[in-house]
């Protein structure tokens, strides 16, 4: 990806529309090449359903993104 371009996590609940959930920079949030470790936090408002997705930003087709060791878990209300 070039300086500037950006990647998107969106999330929906139920059949709800996508929200956007994260934004990723490159140059800002992340550098090509390097692996980046990061976790998101999503309210879920007691709904136990969730899909997400993942989309790119770029401006050509040649841009590429590689998710790899994706982790959910359910945070247990205290």
């Amino acid at each position: 990806m070039d300086d500037g371009e950006v990647f998107y996590m969106d999330v929906k609940f139920n059949g709800a529309p996508w929200v956007l959930a994260e934004t990723w920079v490159e140059g800002e949030d992340f550098d090509n090449g390097e692996w980046l470790v990061a976790s998101v936090t999503v309210p879920t408002n007691g709904k136990d359903r969730m899909k997400f997705r993942i989309r790119g930003g770029g401006d050509q087709g040649n841009d590429k993104i590689f998710i790899d060791d994706v982790t959910m878990s359910k945070k247990v209300p205290e």
